[in-house]
């Protein structure tokens, strides 16, 4: 971190971070501007950057939801994760294919806390067998407009393939129904391509079904 006095005396977002890392016990180093784009390897940084270890995921091999106890089950190979979800609507899962580009993860992340999903999975292993409770949508530039869909209200699994908009024969194959933002261009702009980049795409539509979900 850059400038001490300056992150102190600041009531803003920085000095929350700088609270935070204080109740975790995190050592907090003040480096200058050189050190610090060193340590981000030279990629913006906002004058923060926090060294950690690496996330190990966890396997999914299945979803369950308790209706009764508003809780939501992903079980693994060795342990089971259980979590409240809100009680005014059904809980909401994304699953992502073959995303490579972490800058659009870090934006569909950001988009589904944003939004408030309930667990964002990485690959589709847990998505083949006791989903008949469950709404399964794949974003698909083929499918029908988001705006159009009605009587929501199950439990709900959106997916989204590697592009955003083009996903493979598996996840085809286990959906329910094939999706797409709406398309409330004018006229005149029909002639250009109708595709968004996934992190768009995932903000469009989590957005609408959970608005409707709500409903």
């Amino acid at each position: 971190m850059r400038n001490k006095a300056t992150f102190e005396d600041d009531d803003s977002l920085y000095s929350q971070i700088l609270e935070m890392a204080r109740k975790k016990n995190i050592k907090i180093d003040y480096v200058n501007t050189f050190q610090l784009d060193a340590k981000a390897e030279n990629r913006p940084h906002q004058g923060i950057v926090l060294t950690c270890s690496f996330l190990q995921p966890k396997s999914v091999k299945r979803i369950q939801y308790d209706a009764s106890n508003h809780t939501l089950n992903l079980s693994g190979k060795k342990k089971e994760i259980k979590f409240d979800v809100p009680k005014d609507r059904p809980p909401f899962v994304l699953v992502l294919e073959k995303v490579t580009d972490a800058a659009d993860l870090g934006t569909i992340i950001r988009n589904s806390c944003f939004f408030g999903l309930d667990a964002v999975i990485l690959g589709n292993e847990s998505l083949g067998a006791d989903l008949n409770d469950w709404d399964v949508f794949v974003a698909c530039e083929t499918g029908k407009s988001v705006e159009d869909l009605k009587n929501l209200g199950k439990p709900t699994i959106l997916i989204l393939g590697a592009d955003g908009n083009n996903p493979s024969e598996e996840l085809l194959s286990i959906s329910h129904n094939k999706i797409r933002p709406n398309y409330n261009s004018p006229a005149e702009y029909m002639n250009i391509p109708k595709t968004l980049t996934m992190s768009v795409s995932s903000g469009v539509l989590i957005h609408s079904l959970i608005s409707k979900i709500k409903k």
